[in-house]
């Protein structure tokens, strides 16, 4: 786990949701995760709920907001998507 004074990486914050994913099941299947590899995620029951909750915790430091859900297939994307008009 990072210390306290580096920025995490998607890879990391998702192998950090993956490896806690089991105990996040126990009671908190469909609900929304927010947080980082650094210090753990949280649960809330709405996607607005959770993503307003890491916004404010981490800023511009780097996070994920996943759903917690038995046999999910792992999807990710950064905020540093650019998207281009054609």
């Amino acid at each position: 786990m990072p210390d306290s004074k580096t920025k995490t990486t998607l890879e990391e914050n998702v192998a950090a949701f993956e490896k806690v994913l089991t105990h996040l099941l126990i009671n908190n299947n469909g609900r929304y995760a927010a947080g980082n590899a650094r210090d753990g995620f949280s649960c809330w029951d709405t996607y607005r709920d959770a993503l307003q909750y890491a916004n404010l915790t981490y800023g511009l430091d780097d996070f994920i907001v996943k759903k917690v859900l038995y046999g999910q297939k792992a999807e990710t994307f950064t905020r540093d998507l650019v998207f281009q008009p054609r």
